[in-house]
């Protein structure tokens, strides 16, 4: 087998990743898939979308194995774009601006990307507005003169201090009309917003899909050692993964 392997869902709907042929599309990516792809002998991978909290999350030493078999991997927009940041030492390729957000530390908590979504069945939908878009949209609506800076930040932190669960981009900004905003400026934010959303995981996610079809670069050597600690957490992964 020789192949691209990308985990994608729900940044991107497969049906819409879909369309750019040529790759091998999987559900997000959970603990031991990114190993279980490097021992089906895949050429690359790209990590979009991973599970994490009640499923067990991908391993950084995952990618590190992968690296070390001369294997590129690829990040971006969701938990691909958090562990590209924290990996790009070692070789990991990091794509679009939310990969940038983190590498530079604009963005910190794993939460800007986190996102309650849909079942494989409902094709993952998102069921929540997400931080990093969220904030995406705001910066555009200051550009386009619908907000100032002052309240696009203060609307920001309002939806920070939500779980991310519960973030919905009417609801916070209808809860900001009880601060100071008028009912009318809500509104029309709303409807601006509805218009002109920024769905910057997508985005990101799409730019990796168009990184990955050209020619990749071999990582740079990395040393991995296969401690008795990395195989009992690959053998407990292959267990919840049969």
């Amino acid at each position: 087998m020789n192949s691209i392997r990308i985990f994608v869902g729900p940044s991107l709907a497969q049906a819409d990743a879909k369309k750019i042929a040529g790759f091998d599309y999987r559900p997000p990516a959970r603990r031991g898939e990114i190993h279980a792809a490097v021992v089906d002998g895949v050429s690359a991978i790209g990590l979009i979308d991973g599970y994490y909290g009640t499923v067990p999350a991908v391993l950084h030493r995952e990618i590190l194995f992968a690296l070390s078999r001369g294997i590129p991997v690829c990040g971006a927009a969701s938990i691909g774009a958090v562990r590209a940041a924290e990996l790009a030492p070692f070789g990991m390729v990091g794509v679009g601006a939310i990969f940038e957000g983190y590498r530079s530390g604009e963005l910190t908590g794993d939460d800007e990307v986190a996102i309650l979504h849909a079942p494989e069945e409902l094709g993952y939908a998102p069921l929540v507005d997400v931080l990093v878009n969220i904030r995406a949209t705001l910066k555009a609506a200051e550009k386009a003169g619908m907000i100032g800076q002052k309240d696009a930040a203060a609307l920001i932190q309002l939806a920070r201090s939500r779980c991310f669960r519960e973030r919905k981009f009417e609801k916070i900004v209808r809860e900001s009309s009880s601060h100071g905003r008028t009912g009318d400026d809500a509104q029309r934010l709303i409807d601006w917003a509805r218009a002109n959303w920024v769905d910057q995981k997508a985005l990101d996610a799409e730019e990796l899909l168009r990184v990955m079809l050209r020619p990749l670069q071999p990582p740079p050597a990395v040393r991995f050692i296969a401690t008795t600690h990395w195989r009992a957490a690959i053998e407990e992964a292959e267990l919840f993964l049969t």
